[in-house]
């Protein structure tokens, strides 16, 4: 009786580490959980990507960084900007402050003139157009010039200079006196680029070469005196700047310029100087000065240098 309910009992007492039957049921879930744990490429054949796809993927791992550096670049074009603003409101403000200083304690209070000696530096001055207060660092030069150039004609040229604090200095080079040249009882005063000085009446105490046979249309101090022939003024002008350079000028009595391709000059009294044209005049009056050295003091004639290569000299008949 006993080892019947024994045995009972041990049948009605599942041994714990028997397995249990597998069901149908279990089977499948197994199978699932198996599948849902795979990776995903074991689940479905593997394909090989398109190169569009991998691009995509490269610009999927490429764009954070691109759009964290293009507000970095952002940030620091905002920063150059202000930089950029700050030194032009800078020197704004410096330009303003020199302005300033400028109009307020540069002004001329003194007027030198230098170079002179036809006017006084007062009338130049006057003439100028410069007042004291002006303001230094606004000085019309062109206004200046022409003021001066209009009522002072032996001036020839002139340089303006800005001395700080006050001082404006007038550099003058004047124009000097080379030739006379008469007409209906007048004596017109030109240099040697036939620039109309000054008219006196005859007999003046200039000693200076009288031209003759060049009759002016148009006189207007401090300027070119004007012929009915252009290649007059032409000749005029190249004779006398050749002969303003030499050291015999004050030697010439007077230049006959009638007829411009027979030009001449007297020289002392003792020798007529023919030329020809104007063509070859410095290596013409080189001739010149190296006949004149050979010359005896008591000699008087007719120099021919119309063909400077055969000069020929030619005494006075009595």
């Amino acid at each position: 009786m006993a080892a019947r309910k024994r045995k009972k009992n041990h049948r009605s007492r599942p041994r714990a580490n028997a397995p249990r039957p597998a069901s149908a049921a279990d089977s499948a879930a197994q199978q699932n959980r198996a599948e849902s744990a795979a990776p995903a490429a074991d689940r479905r054949p593997a394909a090989k990507r398109s190169p569009a796809r991998r691009n995509r993927r490269r610009v999927r791992e490429v764009e954070p960084f691109t759009f964290r550096e293009a507000r970095k670049a952002r940030r620091r074009e905002d920063g150059n900007g202000g930089e950029i603003l700050y030194r032009v409101l800078l020197v704004g403000m410096i330009a303003a402050a020199l302005f300033f200083i400028a109009s307020t304690f540069f002004e001329v209070k003194r007027i030198e003139v230098t170079g002179t000696t036809k006017y006084l530096p007062e009338q130049v001055a006057a003439i100028s157009g410069i007042q004291t207060g002006d303001r230094l660092l606004f000085i019309n030069r062109f206004e200046i010039w022409e003021n001066i150039r209009a009522e002072l004609p032996y001036v020839k040229k002139m340089q303006v200079r800005q001395r700080f604090p006050n001082t404006v200095v007038l550099e003058i080079t004047e124009r000097r006196p080379a030739a006379k040249l008469e007409n209906n009882g007048i004596s017109y005063l030109i240099d040697e680029e036939a620039v109309l000085l000054e008219y006196t009446a005859l007999g003046d105490q200039y000693r200076l070469p009288v031209i003759h046979g060049a009759a002016p249309t148009e006189v207007e101090t401090g300027r070119e005196v004007m012929f009915e022939d252009e290649l007059m003024l032409d000749s005029l002008k190249n004779i006398l700047t050749e002969l303003v350079a030499t050291d015999w000028i004050t030697e010439i009595v007077d230049i006959d310029l009638e007829r411009i391709y027979d030009i001449s000059f007297n020289y002392g009294n003792r020798y007529t100087v023919l030329l020809g044209d104007a063509s070859e005049l410095p290596y013409k009056l080189a001739v010149f000065e190296e006949v004149l050295s050979r010359l005896h003091e008591t000699d008087q004639g007719v120099i021919d240098l119309s063909t400077p290569s055969t000069v020929n000299f030619r005494p006075y008949t009595t």
